[in-house]
């Protein structure tokens, strides 16, 4: 009896999803509204080596996310909305779809806002097995209390804005003020 080799499937690297509200973390001063994108790409993909960018979404006002011109091929869309309650269900719609998009291989979420209502969002993600980062200012008094999560990834959207990929710990509240220039 002849042994058929068998071939082992080829896994698909992770997909990674960015959902970036620009009305809580607009794009700070003397950060190049051109190179924003890249900048938050370069930053996360220090944690998410390996994985595919499968939809980049920049919700906000028209007249302020327009100037960010995303380029062809990396997979950002521009979403513009009304009101903040609006965009907190368009943010949870998009991510839910873009989870379900692909069930043959892990999704994973980056969140970019400091809307404390995207709790929920996060709680739902963990459940169904993704791995999740957020990304907010430092000021915001909820980075510390995200710092008490283990399985959440925390980045300072200052530092993120700027390209670095840097997580934030319990430690850094005590040595870095977050207005400090990076």
């Amino acid at each position: 009896m002849e042994k058929v080799a068998m071939k082992k499937p080829k896994l698909q690297p992770p997909s990674l999803g960015i959902f970036w509200d620009t009305i809580s973390c607009p794009i700070p001063d003397g950060v190049n509204p051109g190179d924003v994108l890249d900048n938050i790409i370069a930053a996360l993909r220090v944690h998410f080596p390996d994985h595919d960018l499968g939809a980049f979404f920049v919700y906000g006002v028209d007249s302020k996310i327009r100037p960010l011109r995303p380029r062809e091929g990396d997979g950002a869309k521009l979403r513009v909305v009304d009101g903040a309650y609006s965009l907190y269900q368009q943010i949870h719609r998009d991510a839910v779809s873009f989870y379900l998009k692909d069930r043959s291989r892990r999704t994973d979420v980056v969140l970019i806002s400091t809307d404390e209502r995207h709790r929920c969002f996060f709680y739902v993600f963990k459940q169904i097995g993704c791995r999740r980062a957020l990304v907010l200012p430092m000021s915001d008094p909820a980075a510390i209390g995200y710092c008490e999560f283990p399985d959440v990834l925390l980045f300072d959207w200052l530092w993120v804005s700027r390209g670095s990929g840097k997580i934030i710990t319990m430690d850094d509240f005590g040595s870095v003020t977050p207005t400090e220039s990076r």
